[in-house]
């Protein structure tokens, strides 16, 4: 899974959870609706965001903070 963890400026860092692997790409290769969080995959060298897997990743980590209280 490839997963927007943040931005430095133009550039975003990206990690690799297939291989433990920080990634930077240059922000222009990136779709423009992009956010931090936001599950990516990459088809024919270019990036395009999951919504299906960004939504239940998303759902995931707040059910977690329901279950915390927070």
């Amino acid at each position: 899974m490839i997963i927007v963890e943040r931005f430095e400026g133009d550039i975003a860092i990206i990690e690799d959870t297939n291989n433990s692997k920080h990634i930077e790409v240059d922000r222009e290769l990136l779709p423009q609706s992009v956010k931090e969080g936001d599950v990516l995959e990459l088809r024919e060298g270019l990036y395009i965001v999951d919504e299906n897997k960004t939504a239940e990743k998303r759902r995931a980590i707040a059910e977690r903070l329901r279950k915390l209280g927070l």
